[in-house]
Parts: C-alpha cells; structure tokens; sequence
C-alpha cells in the first residue's frame, strides 16, 4: 500500500547516491574596492573539519581579451587556516576587450582538513585589478568513504543575445554532480 511505501521511505537508509548534505550558508559578501586579492570579512558559520565548503565567485572581467572560457582571471583561494582550495572551473563570458563589460564566474572547494570558525577569511586572488566582485560559500557534510573529484569534460558555453543551448554535464559519467 501505499502508506507501507512511505513509512519504509521514511524507516530505511538514504540511498547510496545521497552522498552530500547541504548545512547551510557560511558566507555571502560583495564588494566594490578595486585590487588584485580581495580577503572577506568574517564568515557566517564555521567549515567543520571534514566537511566540504563550495564556494561560487562572481566579478567583472578584466578586459584580458575576448575569448569566452576559462582565463584564469580568479587564480587562487586561500583561507586563513591553511585549507586547499580547489579550482572546479571558471568561465568567463568575454565582450570586447574593454574591462568590465562581461563576466566571469568560478566555483571553488576545499575538504577541510582544519575548522574554519566564524573568526576565519578567505582570500581571493586575481589576474587583475578587479572592482566589482561577490562570492556565495555553503558548507556539505559528506557520506563516509565518498570523494570529492572533477569529472572530466567541460559544458561552459557563451549564448551572446540568443536562447540559452545545452548545459548538459559533458563527462558521460552518470553519477551525483
């Protein structure tokens, strides 16, 4: 019945592809002073140990050319314990090559192998001075014995005054992204 399918949902353990669990938000900020590294101020909530923090950074491009893709304008993530922080992508959606009239955005992640407490930054790095810039982190438990990994392939894809194409994940690999 009906009712018997729920309560076993509700009874038996998640299934194996339910590796991740969101906690919550453990930084959101902006801002508008121009530089080459930008460090945040004091975060939301602390990245336990163990745990996994992704980070979505957004600022303008630079005005380093006009090829979409990724440019290695956000060259580095830092944080004031000593985590590694890992580059997942980045893409930068180029206009002519007068600064800020694109975008760029990079997604960042770090297992940390030390707590992050709310008394901790982050510092972001660019291959330029960069004005306007802002970055969301969330923190994610893990399933034990999972791994963080990059799956091979890219999908970034430039869609300039036209219906947005495919973001299909182009890897091949059917499992949780």
């Amino acid at each position: 019945s009906t009712k018997l399918a729920l309560l076993l949902a509700l009874l038996l353990p998640s299934p194996a592809w339910a590796a991740w669990a969101r906690v919550g938000a453990m930084l959101v900020s902006n801002n508008g002073t121009g530089g080459t590294t930008w460090t945040t101020a004091v975060l939301s909530n602390t990245l336990d140990k163990g745990n996994v923090g992704v980070c979505v950074i957004a600022k303008d491009e630079t005005g380093a050319g006009t090829t979409d893709g990724d440019n290695v304008q956000i060259t580095a993530v830092n944080d004031s314990v000593g985590n590694v922080w890992n580059k997942a992508t980045e893409f930068d959606n180029m206009q002519t090559s007068t600064a800020a009239d694109g975008a760029i955005v990079g997604i960042w992640w770090t297992v940390a192998t030390v707590d992050l407490t709310t008394a901790g930054t982050l510092t972001i790095s660019f291959s330029a001075s960069t004005t306007r810039k802002a970055i969301t982190c969330d923190e994610y438990t893990i399933g034990a014995g999972k791994v963080v990994s990059l799956a091979a392939g890219s999908n970034g894809l430039a869609n300039d005054a036209a219906d947005p194409g495919s973001m299909t994940d182009a890897t091949g690999v059917s499992q949780e992204h």
